[in-house]
């Protein structure tokens, strides 16, 4: 049988700081994490720095959920929700 491993998305702390997030979820005992790279936790050169310097102190395991705002048909935004339909 296959190693099943879960993995904690940011998405639970996005009204946070990402490194704030991801410190929290050691302290949980959480090391495999998905970072949803959107809105407070969109990637840029600096976040991608951080998050290596966390992985390689605190052995965590990162996935990327590719950015989806915009494409969900039941956002918020109506003009971003009629773009979406249209497509």
């Amino acid at each position: 049988m296959r190693d099943v491993k879960i993995y904690l998305s940011s998405l639970a702390g996005i009204l946070r700081p990402l490194k704030s997030f991801l410190l929290k979820a050691v302290e949980m005992g959480f090391n495999n994490i998905e970072i949803l790279d959107e809105w407070g936790h969109k990637l840029n050169d600096k976040r991608r720095r951080e998050l290596l310097e966390l992985k390689r102190s605190y052995s965590l395991n990162y996935i990327v959920h590719a950015p989806y705002d915009g494409i969900n048909i039941s956002t918020p935004q109506r003009s971003l929700r009629k773009a979406a339909l249209k497509l």
